[in-house]
């Protein structure tokens, strides 16, 4: 059974992240009063790529493409120009028991 919170955006950074940071994506902590969750937008491998990897270079390009084009929407949703100004933005969040499945700016309140 899914629950709805509401919270804000504590705290953004763009960089390494993802397993063992070995990617390049957004790091958002999102919270509310009584929860915490950290919720990366990761795009792609963002280290050098061996002989035995499963991803090419067109994959990564496609992959940090797509993370850019979602940060956009974001952005454009909170009305701002930056990661950094994310922080403090009213979000809406569902829950599955305690998985994060979902979240989304609250535009209307913005």
């Amino acid at each position: 059974m899914s629950k709805k919170e509401f919270g804000k955006i504590k705290s953004a950074e763009f960089g390494a992240c993802g397993y063992q940071e070995a990617c390049l994506g957004v790091r958002l902590t999102l919270g509310g009063e009584s929860w915490g969750v950290r919720a990366d937008i990761t795009g792609g491998w963002d280290v050098v790529r061996s002989e035995s990897a499963q991803w090419t270079e067109d994959d990564r390009i496609k992959a940090h493409g797509e993370m850019c084009l979602k940060l956009s929407a974001i952005l454009k949703d909170a009305k701002v120009n930056s990661v950094s100004r994310l922080v403090g933005i009213p979000i809406e969040a569902e829950f599955d028991g305690t998985k994060l499945v979902n979240w989304r700016v609250m535009k209307e309140v913005l």
